[in-house]
């Protein structure tokens, strides 16, 4: 996994864009320039993971046909790029491209056999006013509570940043859990949400959690919902997850995701 130094955006375009350490030359693709020819007809691909992240494996690829180019506008500063193209939900940031690989939009938004994407050079030209304004920042700090810690360890779970969520768990935790035979346990794992966190009444190092898991099982996603306690302790000042008391919810109400821990 590659985790971006940096994040910008332009919340008019939707984009954003996600600054690395490393040079990654063979994964980056070209952006067409204003002068690019498109013709009408013009066959063009559009590539990306309908749902999103909630389905593994390589990136649909869905042909149509180059229409034109629009002013009609869409909360953007510029034109917008019209193919035929039947744009799935999920697919949206991912490339246009023409015939010989190059890219020539972004997707952005389809609607009953239409779609629409922001022009190569568009995007291009805009990166240079991107913004870190408004960007949400998770706040990772284990040290500073037992709360902070379970956080951060569903944080780094849902982020996949295994290695860091590993290190969060208690030296004695550990001892008993390899890191290949512990992450293991996630290989089916898509995402995973925390609900609520908060401590248990009258105790200092136990925290109450809620969090829902979607999990890849035999060509399906299923929705995997559970609450417990995780026991704390410090250690060399960061607040490490020692023992958890976790349950799965088979049949949670309606209101699971608002109610409190029931003891």
């Amino acid at each position: 996994m590659i985790i971006p130094t940096n994040l910008t955006h332009d919340p008019k375009l939707d984009l954003a864009l996600l600054q690395v350490e490393s040079n990654h030359h063979d994964l980056v693709m070209s952006l067409a320039g204003q002068d690019k020819y498109l013709e009408k007809d013009l066959p063009v691909f559009a590539y990306g993971y309908p749902m999103g992240t909630d389905i593994r494996g390589e990136a649909t690829m869905a042909k149509g046909h180059y229409i034109a180019t629009r002013d009609a506008r869409r909360n953007t500063d510029g034109p917008l790029i019209q193919t035929d193209i039947d744009l799935i939900e999920g697919m949206s940031g991912g490339p246009l491209t023409d015939y010989c690989g190059q890219v020539v939009g972004i997707n952005t938004l389809g609607v009953a056999g239409l779609s629409m994407f922001i022009p190569a050079f568009t995007a291009s030209y805009s990166i240079y006013g991107f913004t870190d304004t408004n960007i949400t920042k998770l706040d990772l700090s284990p040290e500073e509570s037992p709360i902070k810690a379970v956080e951060a360890f569903y944080s780094y779970l849902m982020l996949r940043r295994m290695a860091p969520a590993y290190d969060l768990l208690s030296s004695s935790y550990r001892a008993n859990a390899t890191y290949e035979e512990w992450t293991s346990r996630f290989s089916d794992i898509l995402s995973v949400q925390i609900i609520k966190t908060e401590l248990v009444a009258g105790e200092k190092d136990k925290v109450f959690v809620k969090f829902l898991t979607r999990n890849w099982v035999s060509d399906s996603i299923d929705t995997h919902f559970y609450e417990g306690v995780w026991v704390t302790k410090p250690e060399d000042g960061v607040y490490m997850l020692a023992r958890s008391m976790i349950k799965e919810v088979d049949d949670p109400p309606s209101d699971w995701d608002t109610t409190g821990p029931e003891f």
